[in-house]
């Protein structure tokens, strides 16, 4: 307890690492009685909490560090520091608990019906608490059954770490039936966060317009801006590739979490924020949601825009349309400028998706080996469109489900050079 009151993360560290070392210092000095000065760090440690609480945190529930697994991370120190206040009679303000609440709804909508959020920034697979050894088939519904039954919202499924948690919050661990899927309740936007959820009991479309990370250095966010992901049926069609390597391989490192590894626009090869080192960037590109909604037509959209390649180009901004009715998604890019530049636009698919060219260049198949699912992808053909599967030059077409794993992929590459502005569009029929 000591060594880490005075040796808290400060400066370019103090994002999850400072949240972890003061909920650590909050259970040691709550939990043990180490005197006068375990009593002056625990109040320490609270108080920071509360503050790193509405610092680190969007009101909506949005990390600000932009990292799915890193928000997973920041939301259970929240929920233990929470459970631990409330078994030593010191609890937090009601404002510290609407933000976990804040976090758990976000994370539940990012997150399609049965499955796992997109791979949004960095993932290191570490864990807060463990209760027993084996690996967890999903850590994500562990966290958030945990949430749910700790603070008796009743979880829709019980394993073993809710369950304890709950016992541990005095509460009669419990299984609810889950909500049915109302496709009235989408979009689901998260305006300061900038991401929009648009969907339907079948189709779960994540749009991420937000900040590049948390603090200055965003050490754990990607050059990601307006990228998409899609789900079919609680599994992943369009992914974010994920992280593979932190420290092992600088070039891996790059690649995974540069602009051409995700669903977004690349200009000159350029990523939309320059990388400073492996945790840090030292130009950020400026993101933001510019609305959600449903049109006349009732149909969903999203609209976002990112300033990273003003330095070179022009804004770029995208649009997301969801025709329910149709099943079809409209991604309509627009980069504005006057010079000549190199696009690029690419759409990762999930390792057990097959892409197949259909009769011309402009139409492209995805498929399923284990459903009947499908999706048709028409292309702008004044594009030059390929497939790439795990290729090491250009590095494209691969996959990470967690650091140290990658595997190849199919990633849809469309390449145009010209003058600046243009405009893209790219239709997705879900059948």
């Amino acid at each position: 307890a000591w060594f880490v009151r005075h040796f808290l993360s400060r400066y370019s560290s103090a994002n999850n690492h400072l949240i972890g070392e003061l909920t650590g210092l909050w259970v040691a000095c709550s939990v043990f009685d180490l005197g006068e000065k375990g009593a002056s760090w625990a109040a320490q440690a609270q108080q920071e909490l509360e503050h790193e609480a509405m610092l680190q945190v969007y009101a909506d529930g949005v990390n600000k560090e932009q990292a799915c697994y890193y928000h997973l991370w920041v939301l259970e120190y929240f929920m233990f520091a929470w459970l631990v206040g409330v078994r030593s009679q010191q609890g937090f303000s009601a404002a510290f608990r609407e933000r976990i609440l804040a976090m758990s709804g976000f994370l539940h909508a990012v997150t399609p019906l049965g499955g796992e959020p997109p791979q949004i920034g960095d993932a290191d697979d570490g864990f807060v608490t463990r209760f027993n050894v084996a690996w967890p088939k999903n850590a994500y519904s562990d966290v958030l059954a945990s949430v749910d039954a700790v603070f008796g919202i009743g979880a829709e499924l019980l394993p073993q770490k809710a369950f304890w948690y709950a016992l541990s919050a005095g509460k009669i661990p419990g299984v609810v039936k889950p909500a049915k899927l109302d496709s009235k309740t989408y979009p689901v936007v998260f305006s300061e966060g900038g991401y929009a959820v648009l969907g339907n009991s079948l189709v779960h479309l994540v749009f991420d317009a937000g900040a590049l990370g948390y603090p200055s250095i965003a050490a754990h966010g990607h050059a990601d801006a307006l990228n998409v992901c899609l789900a079919l049926d609680g599994a992943w069609w369009l992914v974010d590739p994920g992280t593979y390597a932190y420290h092992s391989d600088h070039g891996w490192r790059d690649y995974f979490r540069g602009t051409a590894a995700h669903n977004t626009l690349l200009i000159d090869g350029i990523n939309q924020s320059e990388i400073g080192g492996p945790f840090l960037w030292t130009q950020h590109a400026h993101a933001r949601l510019l609305g959600a909604g449903r049109d006349a037509h009732g149909n969903q959209w999203a609209e976002g825009e990112h300033d990273g390649y003003k330095r070179i180009a022009g804004m770029h901004s995208r649009r997301i349309e969801l025709d329910e009715t149709a099943g079809e998604i409209t991604i309509s890019d627009e980069v504005q400028g006057v010079s000549e530049h190199e696009l690029s636009v690419h759409f990762h698919f999930a390792p057990d998706i097959e892409l197949i060219q259909g009769e011309d260049s402009g139409t492209w198949l995805a498929i399923k080996p284990d459903t009947a699912r499908k999706l048709l992808v028409t292309v702008d053909q004044s594009w030059h469109w390929e497939i790439l599967r795990g290729s090491e030059s250009p590095m494209l077409g691969w996959y990470s489900s967690a650091l140290g794993m990658k595997e190849p992929t199919a990633t849809l590459r469309g390449v145009w050079q010209g003058r600046l502005p243009i405009r893209l569009l790219t239709k997705v029929l879900v059948s």
